[in-house]
């Protein structure tokens, strides 16, 4: 990550867990990242494993999506947000979906030449979850988190691609499509680990499978891929850490498989994926989300990192309404849809 930035970034907030060991067990220590890598999202990357023969034009840009972030799914299973039934769920979760923050966090701007990203929706990992809370339908609770995907995250991924100016073939898998080849991919990654995950681990599990090149064989992929997500994405639990060890990105048992953690969305009181709705801007505040002075100089980093005369000067110094325009104008790009999401994959 850019040493100005880095420095600005503690001037701003000294308590800025910039070094936090979750941040940096996988990823490599260097903050000096390839050239041949520049794009919106390079300022931003705390580490990087790539593989030394990795051809970036043969490249494929992995990420994920979180059906609902880590704020809305406490509330749920505190009780704190009660839902008298399921259609009274579906208004809400489409009244909002997706937050800025889902979007900025599920994968990384590649380069011009990276040819294509896929990441996947975590549909039916989410609705299990929200049906042990709430106590509807995992079917039906599925259906919903894809729906509401394909109707309004996916056109908001493209449009936040485009806005940055990735124009590559963007794809999204659902987990729900692959549950199959999920739980085959389980079972042979235990026998390589020796260990088997209990049912109530089956979800960790499944997540932690796309972070080896067993992901790639899902997904077809047959050479080049690279995870471009939030470095704290990464944490590896100490279960897995033997395998993380032995099984480093860009070696061996995955070869073909890279890494790259970059800076997750921050508000002023820290990881924004933990605030409220109320806090964050989405699809349904978006035209009159109000940045408050204290997350003005975050968004500045969050959302203009591609500006690179902002970040050649001191952010605080910009003009606030020159700066909130800026920042409202990328809400604008992303989130005016043309409802043309129904296809899992988009050329832009």
């Amino acid at each position: 990550m850019d040493k100005n930035i880095i420095k600005w970034l503690f001037s701003v907030c000294p308590d800025f867990p910039f070094t936090h060991d979750s941040w940096t067990k996988v990823v490599d220590a260097s903050t000096a990242f390839l050239p041949e890598w520049k794009s919106p999202t390079y300022n931003k990357v705390l580490g990087h494993k790539l593989p030394a023969s990795l051809d970036i034009n043969k490249t494929t840009i992995l990420g994920g999506i979180c059906s609902i972030f880590t704020a809305e799914t406490e509330r749920i299973r505190k009780k704190e947000l009660v839902f008298k039934d399921i259609n009274q769920f579906e208004k809400w979760i489409y009244s909002w979906y997706p937050r800025i923050d889902q979007i900025h966090d599920t994968v990384g701007i590649p380069p011009k030449l990276c040819p294509k990203i896929i990441y996947v929706c975590e549909d039916s990992l989410f609705a299990k979850r929200l049906s042990q809370h709430t106590g509807f339908s995992k079917d039906h609770l599925q259906q919903i988190l894809k729906d509401v995907h394909i109707k309004q995250g996916h056109p908001v991924l493209c449009n936040w691609c485009k806005s940055f100016g990735y124009s590559g073939i963007i794809e999204v898998v659902y987990t729900s499509d692959l549950e199959k080849e999920l739980k085959i991919g389980v079972k042979i990654w235990e026998r390589i680990l020796g260990l088997h995950f209990k049912n109530k681990h089956q979800e960790f599990a499944y997540m932690k499978l796309m972070y080896t090149a067993v992901w790639l064989d899902i997904l077809g992929i047959k050479n080049f891929g690279v995870i471009y997500e939030p470095s704290n994405h990464m944490y590896q639990s100490n279960e897995l850490k033997d395998w993380s060890i032995n099984n480093k990105f860009g070696v061996g048992f995955n070869h073909n498989l890279g890494i790259i953690g970059y800076l997750p969305f921050w508000a002023s009181n820290g990881l924004s994926r933990l605030l409220p709705l109320e806090q964050v801007p989405h699809y349904g505040n978006f035209s009159t989300y109000d940045i408050v002075t204290d997350d003005l100089p975050w968004y500045l980093v969050n959302i203009l990192f591609k500006n690179k005369k902002v970040l050649a000067k001191d952010p605080i110094l910009i003009c606030e309404d020159k700066a909130t325009h800026l920042i409202k104008s990328i809400f604008n790009e992303c989130y005016t849809l043309g409802h043309n999401g129904e296809k899992n994959s988009e050329k832009i």
